[in-house]
This record gives C-alpha cells, structure tokens and sequence, in this order.
C-alpha cells in the first residue's frame, strides 16, 4: 500500500526563471518607440519626469517586484507635487532630473498643493 502524499511538488512556471526588466529599462525602449514614431520632446520629457517621479518614490525595480499598492502610493504622493516644478526651483535647472530629491520635494509640499 501506497503513503500518502502530504506535500505536492513545487512547479516553477518557466517565466519565474527569466529575469523581469526593470522599469527604467521598459522606460527606455517605451521611450525609443515614441522618438521612432515622431513623438515631440514635449511629450518625451513630461515621460522623463514621470519616469523620474516614479523611480524617486518606489525605486526602480524588476517590474514584477511592484504591487498595486506601491501605484496607488505613487497616485497618493503625486498629488504634492507642483505643476511647474522646474520652473518654481530655478536651483535644479542644471541638475539631472536622476538626481533630483523626488521623495524630499514631495514632502516639502505635503502641506502645499498648486
């Protein structure tokens, strides 16, 4: 007579074997369509600082880490942050908008909403 099976074999989907892109790398050749397909720099550049804002909030991880509740931080945060930035802080002009303190910007305006 046969035991019992207590325990089933774990499966591994073979997806979980690939490495996830991350979203700076997806960013990028999302990015490289858009310039392919015509897009202005106007519509590249406010992809830049979501880009930006994004990664400055959660990090830039392996798509599959995030979770709703990492965009719905996101869509929480965002609300602090000034339409016109750049133009409000002539001080990061020449810095690059990887360097930014997106977290710290927000915060700053936490109380402050324009």
């Amino acid at each position: 007579m046969s035991q019992p099976m207590t325990e089933l074999p774990q499966r591994t989907h073979f997806l979980e074997l690939i490495p996830a892109p991350t979203f700076s790398g997806l960013a990028d050749s999302y990015d490289e369509r858009q310039r392919q397909r015509g897009a202005t720099e106007k519509l590249l550049s406010k992809a830049r600082l979501a880009r930006a804002t994004f990664i400055g909030l959660l990090g830039d991880r392996p798509i599959t880490a995030y979770r709703p509740s990492d965009l719905q931080f996101y869509i929480d945060r965002m609300q602090y942050w000034l339409k016109n930035h750049i133009k409000r802080s002539p001080e990061l002009r020449d810095v690059a908008l990887t360097d930014w303190p997106i977290a710290e910007i927000i915060e700053e305006n936490h109380d402050f909403k324009g």
